[in-house]
């Protein structure tokens, strides 16, 4: 798999439940993305999916990644609760914030 082109930004929004796969999203964004590029990860929430689990399992085995954690759900809209722990993550190599 060579790409000629590298991305700014990788969007992972797949697979919730499957450890293997959502790490498999991973995998072939790190063979499109540029070294210091942004990955985005949707629906990281500690009482639900397994995108928690990839997402905790990258950052400690491969501690040069830096990541943020973006809550929203209720933030944004309506008078629903605010989410807290839960929401996108930005993950990157570069110095974030």
């Amino acid at each position: 798999d060579s790409y000629n082109t590298k991305f700014d930004i990788c969007f992972i929004d797949g697979n919730h439940s499957d450890y293997n796969i959502i790490m498999e999203d991973f995998e072939k964004c790190l063979k499109v993305i540029k070294d210091d590029g942004i990955i985005i990860w949707d629906d990281y929430d500690p009482n639900k999916f397994a995108v928690k689990s990839v997402v905790d399992d990258i950052l400690k085995r491969q501690p040069e990644y830096n990541a943020i954690l973006v809550p929203f759900r209720g933030h944004l809209f309506g008078n629903t609760a605010k989410e807290m722990g839960a929401g996108e993550v930005i993950m990157s190599r570069r110095k974030l914030f």
